[in-house]
């Protein structure tokens, strides 16, 4: 059995929280990383704003460890949710309204990551909640590769367990895929 260390943890989290921040940059063509956090960070909290309690949940449960942090950071599960014309105020406002900053060409930069890096089925189901007008600033679902069912291969039974269908070696996660299919749930 292979034991997994916080430090490694918290590794990964960095090296997928960096790669999150350089496709923002590179899909918005920017070289500033503070920038790229800006508009992520934003974009997060604004989303969050318009999802309900059960969805932001089920988001953040995909998130990288770090983001998952910045997902959450200041929120108050009393406040009512935002309006859905207070999203872009809100990514705008960021960035100080600075005339230059688009926040459509952000969020929608932002989610494209996020289309990439989440779960497909996660993704449709915050658009389906969001209003029509957020729901457009999404792209159309992103496809990261096959499935991660076809990618583990055939089923194996792990010695002595009763639950045929477990594998008996850890399976790489890839972008998009749900953490908690490496445990076998």
């Amino acid at each position: 059995m292979r034991h997994t260390t916080t430090a490694a943890l918290f590794q990964h989290s960095l090296q997928t929280t960096d790669r999150w921040l350089k496709e923002v940059m590179t899909e918005l063509g920017w070289s500033d990383l503070q920038k790229a956090h800006t508009a992520l960070r934003a974009t997060l909290h604004a989303l969050r704003e318009q999802l309900p309690v059960d969805e932001c949940a089920q988001l953040s449960a995909q998130l990288p460890l770090i983001l998952r942090g910045i997902y959450w950071e200041g929120w108050n599960p009393h406040e009512a949710k935002a309006p859905p014309n207070a999203f872009l105020t809100a990514v705008h406002s960021a960035f100080k309204h600075d005339p230059d900053t688009d926040p459509e060409r952000i969020a929608h930069a932002v989610f494209k990551t996020m289309a990439t890096e989440i779960a497909p089925g996660e993704m449709e189901d915050v658009r389906q909640i969001l209003p029509r007008d957020l729901r457009r600033l999404m792209p159309a679902r992103v496809s990261t590769g096959e499935p991660i069912a076809a990618r583990q291969g055939p089923r194996r039974s792990l010695p002595g367990s009763r639950s045929p269908g477990r594998r008996s070696e850890p399976v790489a996660l890839q972008p998009g895929d749900v953490a908690a299919a490496h445990w076998g749930a």
